[in-house]
C-alpha cells in the first residue's frame, strides 16, 4: 500500500467525509473554497485518488465551494480499514492516530494542513502556521506530532461565534519553524505554500491576515 494514502487520509479528516446510504453507494468526499483551492483539488486531491481507484472521481463548482466526489466501495472499506469511520463519527474515533510512525503522521500533517491549516501573517510581522479543529484530540495530536519533529507549538481554545461550538487550534510561529515545516512537512496545497515562501522571503504583497483566515 502506497503511503500517500496517508496524506489522503489527512485531507479527508480535515475537510472531507464518508458517506453511505439506503442505496448501498459507498462515498468520499473532499470540500474546499471555491477560488483557493481549485489548483489543490485538480493538481493534488484529484491525482492522489486516483493512486487508489480506477473509478471516476467528479470535482463540482458551486457558489458555496468545490466538492470533489468518488464512489468506490473497495477504497471506503480500506480506508475504514484504517481507521476512518464515516458521517459524524469522523472526528469521534481518530485514536488509531496514535499508532501511527512519524513518517506517516508527517503525510497525516500535510493534508490537515492544506485543508484546516492557515499561514497567517500577523500585524507585527510574525508569521504563524496554524490548524483549527473540532476535536480536542487531534489538536493534541497534531501538537504531540510536531514537538516529535522538534517544532515549538502551542494550542488555544474559543468559542465559534457562529454556533458556539469549540474550537481548537494547535500554533507553530516564526520563520525558522515555517521553514522547518517546508523542509520536514512540506506543503500540497500551492496557494498555502506560495504564502508561507512570500512571507519567508519578504515579498508578500497581500493584507496581514487575522487568526484563523486561511492564506
Amino acid at each position: 500500500m502506497k503511503n500517500e494514502i496517508w496524506e489522503l487520509i489527512g485531507i479527508i479528516i480535515g475537510d472531507g467525509n464518508l458517506w453511505t446510504d439506503w442505496k448501498g453507494s459507498f462515498r468520499i468526499e473532499v470540500t474546499g473554497d471555491l477560488k483557493k483551492d481549485r489548483a489543490f483539488f485538480l493538481n493534488r486531491v484529484k491525482p492522489l485518488f486516483s493512486k487508489f481507484t480506477k473509478n471516476k472521481i467528479v470535482i463540482r463548482e458551486r457558489s458555496n465551494g468545490l466538492r470533489l466526489r468518488v464512489v468506490d466501495k473497495n477504497l471506503f472499506m480500506q480506508l475504514m480499514k484504517l481507521g476512518l469511520k464515516p458521517h459524524l463519527e469522523k472526528l469521534k474515533n481518530l485514536g488509531f492516530l496514535n499508532t501511527l510512525s512519524l513518517n506517516k503522521r508527517r503525510l497525516v500533517l500535510r493534508g490537515l494542513m492544506d485543508t484546516d491549516g492557515s499561514v497567517v501573517l500577523r500585524s507585527n510581522k510574525q508569521v504563524f502556521l496554524e490548524i483549527s479543529t473540532k476535536s480536542e484530540f487531534l489538536v493534541n495530536w497534531i501538537k504531540e506530532s510536531l514537538e516529535q519533529l522538534g517544532f515549538r507549538v502551542f494550542t488555544t481554545r474559543a468559542r465559534n461565534k457562529l454556533g458556539g461550538n469549540l474550537i481548537f487550534r494547535v500554533v507553530t510561529s516564526g520563520k525558522e519553524n515555517v521553514d522547518n515545516w517546508i523542509n520536514l512537512i512540506g506543503f500540497s496545497n500551492i496557494v498555502k505554500f506560495n504564502r508561507a515562501i512570500e512571507i519567508l522571503s519578504g515579498t508578500d504583497k497581500g493584507t496581514v491576515a487575522q487568526p484563523g483566515q486561511l492564506g
